[in-house]
């Protein structure tokens, strides 16, 4: 698309510059390729975002546990799938790709959200453990 812009000069001669707007493509292919850029972007954005919201949930999860070398085996198994989605998002040329990547990172954290602040999880009785330790034991060995 063209730009022209009119200018006045303190003398009162006007004048026009014309030239091409680099901001609004010329053809349709122009606007597809900044509507995919976009997409892109955005699907990039959401990774780092998924992922920082990932690994804050799994912390906030994890703070009473002891054990430093736990949580950063977690936080790799956490952290690893948003790596893998980057690299696709960095290589991937469709906008499929990024629409994927979207999906993938919004539901992660959704999970991970649920996992946080969802209802807790019935913990099985010290009674069953040691009823099924019973069975192991008394079971025949071959």
């Amino acid at each position: 698309m063209l730009q022209i812009r009119r200018t006045f000069t303190g003398s009162g001669v006007a004048s026009l510059n014309v030239r091409e707007n680099p901001i609004m493509p010329s053809d349709e292919s122009g606007s597809a390729q900044i509507g995919r850029n976009g997409l892109r972007v955005a699907a990039e954005i959401a990774v780092v975002a998924g992922a920082a919201a990932s690994l804050g949930l799994m912390l906030l999860v994890g703070h009473r546990n002891p054990s430093a070398l736990l949580l950063t085996l977690f936080g790799g198994w956490v952290l690893l799938p948003f790596v893998g989605l980057l690299v696709a998002a960095k290589r991937g040329r469709g906008s499929m790709v990024s629409v994927l990547i979207l999906i993938v990172a919004l539901a992660s954290v959704g999970i991970y959200a649920y996992a946080a602040f969802g209802p807790p999880l019935a913990k099985p009785h010290s009674r069953s453990w040691r009823f099924l330790s019973c069975l192991g034991w008394r079971s025949p060995r071959r």
